[in-house]
């Protein structure tokens, strides 16, 4: 997650390519399963890219329709490597930009990671006319609670994106947490 425009919807199109299914581009619903526990559901098996990513990832011949809710982003279906069913939750991850360097990875804990959740949902605008921000950050602590709240620190370079996905991987492999695989 994190401000439009860091390239969140990027960044997924790189994990598919890589062989990663794609539970959701845009916008997660969360849910409980029948034991309580958090589950992202699928949403539309499409991603909604700019014409340049679209262009580095699937060529000049890409020509994909535009997107009827961004008039800069265009919408890319897939046909295989969506997910079919809800997945747990294990962790949220907040991209953050930086002027260079290596990645990094830095825990968001306590009132900070629910902040941050908060912060970043869907049209948070509306909250307060609809009188629901206390349920919001409620939800939000429920979701802090359950999943790993970090901060990916990263240079925005699309050439680097594909060694970013790399290096997550191993930092996947190296946590001791429930990550996601390629199958």
């Amino acid at each position: 997650m994190g401000p439009s425009g860091i390239g969140k919807s990027t960044l997924a199109a790189h994990f598919h390519r890589a062989g990663y299914r794609l539970v959701a581009d845009d916008v997660c619903a969360i849910t409980r399963d029948a034991t309580g526990r958090l589950q992202v559901l699928p949403s539309f098996p499409q991603l909604r890219l700019k014409m340049d990513a679209t262009i580095r990832l699937f060529g000049e011949d890409a020509s994909p329709p535009p997107s009827h809710f961004d008039v800069d982003k265009f919408v890319l279906p897939l046909a295989e490597g969506h997910a079919s069913a809800a997945v747990p939750l294990g962790a949220v991850h907040v991209l953050k930009d930086t002027d260079g360097g290596d990645p990094f990875l830095t825990p968001i804990r306590g009132f900070e990671s629910i902040r941050a959740l908060a912060d970043n949902l869907y049209r948070p605008h509306f909250l307060p006319g609809l009188q629901t921000r206390g349920e919001v950050l409620r939800l939000a602590g429920e979701i802090a609670q359950a999943a790993e709240v970090l901060q990916l620190s990263r240079h925005r370079d699309p050439a680097q994106l594909d060694r970013l996905v790399l290096w997550l991987e191993q930092e996947w492999k190296e946590r001791p947490h429930s990550w996601p695989d390629a199958s």
